[in-house]
């Protein structure tokens, strides 16, 4: 069995990132570099928020290194206290909105979500 259509990508965040399983936290430019030179296809990026990307820097980016973005991750979110499964309905309401966000900022950059 071969695996040549997989696609290989390191973890990245453009923000702060204590205690969540990513390789690489704040420079999405050096993630970039770096998943280049490991031969990766793409950087997986986990953000709390859409905001927490400044879109048309990454495109300049994703462009100028030949990468790809396969998913956005959404967990970080859960460090605001948002999450689907809260028994209080502002909360659950909150995250929708939040992960709308996510959906949005996928759409533009050509990348799936990640819920969880």
């Amino acid at each position: 069995m071969t695996h040549r259509n997989w696609k290989i990508a390191l973890t990245a965040s453009p923000v702060k990132c204590n205690g969540a399983p990513l390789l690489l936290c704040g420079d999405l430019a050096a993630a970039c570099r770096l998943a280049v030179e490991y031969e990766c296809q793409g950087v997986e990026i986990h953000i709390r928020r859409a905001e927490d990307v400044d879109t048309t820097a990454l495109m300049h980016l994703l462009a100028d290194y030949g990468l790809q973005v396969p998913t956005l991750g959404t967990g970080m979110a859960a460090a605001d206290g948002l999450s689907f499964a809260s028994p209080h309905s502002e909360v659950r309401a909150q995250t929708v909105e939040r992960v709308r966000g996510h959906i949005a900022l996928a759409a533009q950059i050509g990348s799936a979500v990640t819920i969880g």
